[in-house]
């Protein structure tokens, strides 16, 4: 072979090994990100759209990620407002959704997606005073998990809430998880603080439920799941605070049945049972347990019944 093209070849040769050393650089840098670095991204409202991706161009988190990361933390902040879609595969895990104190009202649709656990509990939180809507497909917990209500409302529109593991609800400052959606599966779900959460649906979720704080309110037609309801104890972080169980929302008529054992137990806050229709019969038709005295509460033109075994030393 004549040593012109020979040399010739030689540098294609090299010169193709170096692209592709090249190129597996390239591919191990972008794989190797540290986690800390993809952990967390904020809404920048750059895109029309309003889609969690957005095919590249332009970017729709922080200043150039064009898609959420998964088990990222998807934070918004003070950019945008109103209708976001999660148009990204479905069922793709997260460690949540965050809106800072400054946050106007969002409604984010689309998608069902997991909540994950990325080296902090993963979580659905509102630290605005605007009320936050999550209207997506359906929500697992995949870990466990809270939704917090700490400075606005939550309103919760999915189909599903799946409890494939344990739902906590912090918040101290008397705002509402507003619950309309079916909460569903195996795990508990406990209120920690001084929030209210709203039952709007049946419920088939088969663990306990546990009032260390706040309320929870179960609305006309609605049920809370299948295992017992506990109040007072002290919550988990060791705190006791009033505690209650109320059957109809404020002002409603027609009454309610609770079926559920009821634990009044020692330890923590004062409880109360009561009803909040103004007209109509609420039931408690399930064995009530008293470890501690219990306050019964029912609203004006209402009727409060209990037609299960009361027992204890209460």
């Amino acid at each position: 072979m004549h040593s012109d093209a020979f040399a010739l070849l030689c540098r294609l040769y090299v010169g193709r090994r170096l692209l592709a050393f090249a190129l597996m650089v390239l591919i191990s840098l972008m794989t190797s990100v540290p986690r800390d670095a993809r952990a967390q991204q904020t809404w920048n409202n750059n895109n029309s759209s309003k889609n969690w991706s957005n095919n590249f161009s332009p970017s729709t988190w922080n200043v150039s990620d064009w898609c959420a990361n998964p088990d990222g933390l998807l934070v918004f902040d003070t950019a945008g407002s109103g209708d976001v879609t999660n148009n990204m595969t479905d069922w793709l895990n997260f460690n949540g959704l965050v809106f800072n104190s400054g946050a106007a009202a969002f409604t984010n649709s689309g998608n069902s997606i997991g909540l994950t656990n990325n080296g902090s509990i993963p979580k659905i939180e509102n630290n605005s005073t605007a009320t936050q809507t999550i209207s997506l497909n359906n929500i697992s917990l995949k870990n466990v998990s809270e939704f917090n209500a700490i400075n606005g409302d939550l309103v919760f529109n999915t189909a599903n809430v799946y409890l494939d593991n344990d739902l906590r609800f912090w918040g101290d400052n008397g705002k509402t998880n507003w619950m309309n959606t079916v909460i569903a599966n195996g795990g508990t779900l406990a209120i920690q603080q001084n929030n209210t959460v709203v039952f709007q649906k049946t419920n088939t979720y088969t663990g306990q439920t546990y009032i260390h704080a706040g309320q929870l309110i179960i609305s006309n037609d609605a049920r809370a799941g299948t295992g017992n309801i506990n109040l007072g104890a002290t919550n988990l972080a060791g705190a006791s605070a009033t505690n209650a169980l109320y059957l109809g929302t404020s002002g409603s008529s027609g009454g309610v049945t609770n079926t559920n054992a009821i634990f009044i137990n020692s330890g923590g806050g004062a409880s109360t049972l009561g009803g909040n229709n103004t007209a109509g019969i609420n039931t408690f038709s399930g064995p009530v347990t008293l470890n501690q005295g219990v306050t019964l509460s029912s609203a004006s033109g209402g009727t409060l019944l209990f037609s299960g075994d009361i027992s204890g030393s209460g």
